[in-house]
């Protein structure tokens, strides 16, 4: 019989988290930095991809304003789906609504 250690062939020896399969540590206290700082990190570049969203939900029309102008893409979800013009139609801000049409926005997105 063989053993689960032997089964797994070429990752023997790798620890696997999400998409990233890591060699055994050898770097001590160094490899731990680095791979932390990488976690650390992940977060804040998916809260930035929502930033049309986060503004809008936060009813901040110039910043919405000078997203669109930088065209930032304005169907990038929040975490829990709601876009841009998800939160144009909650907050019944026709304005804003027009401004993200105007950019592109999906009118038949939809959330979680």
């Amino acid at each position: 019989m063989r053993s689960a250690e032997q089964g797994r062939g070429a990752l023997r020896g790798r620890v696997t988290l999400g998409p990233l399969a890591l060699g055994r540590p050898r770097g001590g206290m160094r490899s731990s930095a680095v791979f932390l700082a990488l976690l650390v990190s992940m977060p804040a570049a998916s809260a930035d991809r929502a930033a049309v969203a986060d503004a809008a939900e936060a009813l901040d029309r110039e910043a919405l304003r000078s997203l669109v102008e930088r065209s930032t893409d304005v169907n990038v979800p929040q975490a829990d789906g709601m876009t841009a013009l998800h939160w144009a139609a909650r907050h019944d801000d026709l304005a804003v609504a027009d401004l993200l049409v105007a950019a592109g926005a999906e009118v038949d997105a939809t959330n979680r």
